[in-house]
């Protein structure tokens, strides 16, 4: 078996080290992501490969610099595997303590072949469809970073700014029809020539909700107008900053629903049937990630390995006749696919008997806080999604003795027999001492 190990650059030309063995080096050069230089590297290495043997590639997922790279090989009739970027320096780290070159780069991934074969993904391209939701899904992700960033940086301004605020900041800024309040409310000035109980009505109107200690926030805004003294802030350029801010929120929030629509109309196409979304607690998102991760399902072999390359399983820590329990997830996998796969389950439990039966098992019998529990269940709630993904089929609801039982009936199991009690929810829930 010859390996090809590719160490990819977005900006300089990619080094390539082809070996035989682990110690046997047959090429080393560079190339760029053309067809020309591609096949003259592949040229090279067949020339030193018998008919019967493969060639493997070995890269690492370098944004989407390994793309075309990875299709043409894969064109070719080789094996390509991704490494995880965190096992490759691990392993680089090793085997090169104080140096790192593209040279000792290269090499290292083709040796990864060799040390560890199971660490390494194989890559199965999909088809257009698949590549274009998967590529909406992550630029969902990145507007709802931006948005969560923004909002963080929103509050980090009131806090400081208004830092006796009675807790009304996180009120403002999770509900849009506050935002008007955020820049005026920083402006101290502006609170001062309102008065206390012009002041009191202006926020009120906004929301007949607010409690009192919410509402009377303006002796908080006048100490801290006290405390800046003659050092006093620009608060128009403070009004401004907010509003910003503000405005850039509501951009991202924008692009989110487009994307969320483009992502709806992506999966009526490659889910035609929604045989995924006949799960409960499976909608069109969480259908969405399913699809543009796991398909093509064919290439796990079996459940273990979804779960393994989901992150979907404990770490393991053994030595001898040690071995460690109650370690955390993995988490080797994509971070939005555990997240929508968590949420899903938590939906799951309060309609599937067998969901809700693991969920119980898990806080009444084992003691595990509702995280660890809700963890359990979304292995079972996995192997489910595998299973329709497989076969193509609806899911069935079934009761706890495998009989086949309608919605109703599941959902009064899930939500009165296998009701963990709140007793027991009390005693695992983690509470920060008074």
């Amino acid at each position: 078996m010859n390996v090809i190990g590719l160490d990819l650059s977005t900006k300089a030309t990619h080094h390539a080290v082809a070996l035989n063995s682990p110690n046997k080096e047959l090429v080393s050069r560079q190339v760029t992501s053309t067809e020309e230089d591609l096949q003259a590297l592949l040229d090279d290495v067949e020339e030193q490969t018998p008919p019967e043997e493969e060639i493997h590639v070995v890269m690492e997922a370098t944004g989407l610099t390994w793309y075309l790279p990875a299709l043409f090989f894969q064109n070719q009739g080789c094996k390509v595997y991704k490494i995880q970027a965190q096992r490759a320096k691990a392993f680089r780290d090793y085997m090169s303590k104080h140096t790192k070159t593209d040279s000792i780069d290269a090499d290292c991934l083709a040796r990864f072949r060799f040390v560890e074969p199971r660490s390494l993904d194989e890559i199965c391209f999909w088809d257009s469809e698949h590549f274009g939701l998967k590529q909406l899904l992550k630029q969902r992700e990145d507007f709802q970073e931006d948005i969560i960033r923004y909002k963080n940086r929103l509050r980090a301004l009131m806090d400081g700014m208004i830092p006796q605020a009675n807790g009304l900041t996180n009120r403002l800024v999770s509900k849009k029809k506050f935002w008007e309040v955020i820049p005026k409310l920083l402006n101290l000035s502006w609170v001062k020539q309102m008065g206390r109980k012009r002041f009191h009505n202006y926020v009120r109107r906004r929301d007949g909700d607010l409690t009192a200690d919410e509402i009377d926030n303006h002796d908080a805004c006048m100490e801290a107008l006290r405390l800046h003294q003659e050092n006093c802030a620009d608060f128009d350029e403070l009004h401004d900053q907010a509003q910003r801010y503000l405005e850039m929120i509501e951009f991202a929030e924008k692009k989110v629903d487009e994307l969320t629509r483009e992502i709806e109309e992506k999966v009526r196409v490659v889910d035609p049937d929604q045989s995924l979304q006949t799960l409960y607690g499976v909608g069109l998102l969480t259908a969405a990630y399913m699809e543009a991760y796991l398909s093509p399902i064919r290439r796990f072999d079996n459940l273990n390995k979804v779960h393994a390359w989901l992150g979907w399983m404990p770490k393991t820590l053994d030595s001898g006749q040690f071995e460690s329990k109650g370690l955390g997830m993995s988490k080797a996998g994509p971070p939005g696919v555990r997240k929508q796969l968590y949420l899903a389950t938590d939906t799951a439990r309060q309609y599937d008997p067998q969901i809700a039966e693991c969920y119980y098992r898990q806080m009444v019998e084992k003691g595990n806080p509702h995280t660890k529990a809700l963890i359990a269940a979304g292995s079972k709630m996995l192997s489910r999604i595998v299973r329709v993904m497989r076969t193509g089929e609806p899911y069935e609801l079934r009761d706890c003795q495998d009989n086949p039982v309608d919605a109703q009936t599941a959902r009064s199991l899930a939500r009165n027999k296998w009701k963990v009690p709140e007793k027991i929810r009390k005693r695992l829930r983690k509470k920060k001492a008074s």
